[in-house]
């Protein structure tokens, strides 16, 4: 898709592992290979729940439950079935989309009704520890005025502002909305801005947006544009739209792209892009790093899962059309970015059906909570680490536990604090199931 560039740095990396963990069974496969845009998998650290959706189902369950399947002798490769839920909720939607809120107390559920209408509907955290409630109910609920068949192309919350969230549709519209006991569009990009992605500032402060033109803006929260990100120079034989975005740094973006015309044969590529500060001349460095997951899949609409941790410096990046998930790391001796190479035991790979055929990512999240030790051999085992979690199109959640072994790495887990009642939003008068 793109001209020839420089290749970008890559590093065979032994000290770092994903270590495949045994996998949990959240739903039955669907018939149909699930086709668009979805990320139906959450995971609040603050709390320790895990929340995943699937047709017209979320449920929501005890992380520890789901990771604490492995402190059990077996063959890692098996799935375990039955472990207990939290809450199993079905809807009158066609689900695509969960997000929590930066304090994680607001659950946002996205879908699609019978008739076609695009759905946000929100849910209060504390609902679905309140035993009192049988039934889950959302305290509040925006039925934006959209063509039928619109969809959420992509939806983030604030990271910092809690009841803050931007969502962009896939006919190319922005709105900004404020769920505080009912949702308030804050500020809204009419669809001819071709609006494609999100990803907000690591203080909140400013939303970037992909567009279908290729360009990547910053927009305030009020949306006044501050900045544009034009293409970069290499796409010039084919015209290329914005996937995905995430911003990891004040001037540092990874960017994907992908062929204008929607072609699902031509796999997307990972850029990462550097912007020079304001008091330097250097010009906007663009380092592309391709398709670094190797999608073969041409039936599904194309997503990239991009997760950032920030505090080891790597980005991870999986596929709606690949099994693997690529790691990229900003090196410790000049925060230059490089692709690293894992050995073939240390990747994570979805796995395949009992036909052979590969399953997909649905949604990818990273859990922080572990406190359970890793057991390596009878004589080895290393302290807790995070674990990243995907959501497969069979409906198994497969975690892998990332064992950075490189030296004078933070160590990220802590365990969760216990959810208060106090405070729950109560559900929408004459809100029923």
């Amino acid at each position: 898709m793109s001209d020839d560039t420089d290749n970008p740095p890559e590093r065979e990396m032994k000290d770092f592992q994903f270590r495949q963990m045994k996998k949990t069974r959240v739903f039955q496969p669907t018939e149909d290979l699930p086709k668009e845009r979805t990320s139906l998998l959450t995971i609040s650290n603050k709390f320790g729940l895990t929340f995943v959706g699937l047709d017209r189902t979320f449920k929501v369950y005890q992380t520890q439950d789901i990771l604490g399947a492995d402190k059990f002798d077996g063959n890692p490769n098996e799935v375990v079935e039955g472990t207990p839920v939290l809450a199993d909720v079905t809807v009158d939607l066609s689900l695509h989309h969960l997000a929590l809120s930066s304090d994680e107390l607001t659950l946002s559920v996205c879908g699609i009704s019978e008739a076609g209408g695009l759905s946000f509907t929100f849910y209060d955290v504390r609902t679905f520890m309140n035993k009192a409630r049988t039934q889950k109910l959302p305290f509040a609920s925006l039925l934006p005025a959209v063509a039928p068949g619109s969809l959420v192309q992509d939806l983030k919350w604030n990271p910092v502002q809690p009841s803050m969230l931007a969502v962009c549709l896939s006919d190319g519209c922005l709105m900004i909305l404020d769920v505080t006991g009912d949702v308030k569009v804050q500020a809204q990009l009419p669809a001819s801005n071709g609006i494609t992605c999100i990803g907000w500032s690591p203080k909140g402060k400013q939303v970037a947006a992909g567009k279908m033109n290729s360009e990547v803006s910053q927009y305030t929260p009020a949306l006044e544009e501050k900045r544009k990100i034009p293409c970069p120079s290499f796409y010039t034989s084919d015209p290329v739209k914005v996937l995905d975005v995430q911003w990891l740094k004040t001037f540092v973006f990874a960017v994907v792209y992908a062929a204008a015309d929607g072609s699902l044969e031509t796999p997307p590529e990972l850029v990462l892009i550097s912007l020079p500060k304001k008091d330097e001349r250097p010009e906007t460095k663009y380092l592309n790093f391709s398709d670094t997951v190797y999608g073969s899949c041409t039936e599904r609409q194309h997503h990239y899962f991009l997760s950032h941790v920030e505090d080891w410096d790597l980005l991870f990046a999986a596929s709606a059309a690949s099994i693997e998930v690529s790691v990229i790391a900003a090196r410790q001796e000049d925060k230059n970015w490089e692709l690293w190479i894992l050995e073939d035991a240390s990747r994570a790979e979805l796995p395949v059906t009992e036909t052979s055929e590969d399953t997909l990512p649905l949604g990818l999240a990273i859990d922080y909570t572990s406190q359970q030790a890793i057991y390596i051999t009878d004589e080895k085992t290393l302290p807790p680490a995070p674990t990243m979690l995907m959501l497969s199109t069979e409906g198994i959640l497969c975690p892998f536990a990332l064992l950075n072994l490189n030296p004078g790495v933070k160590q990220l887990v802590a365990p969760p604090s216990v959810l208060a009642l106090d405070g729950e939003r109560p559900p929408m008068p004459g809100e029923s199931q």
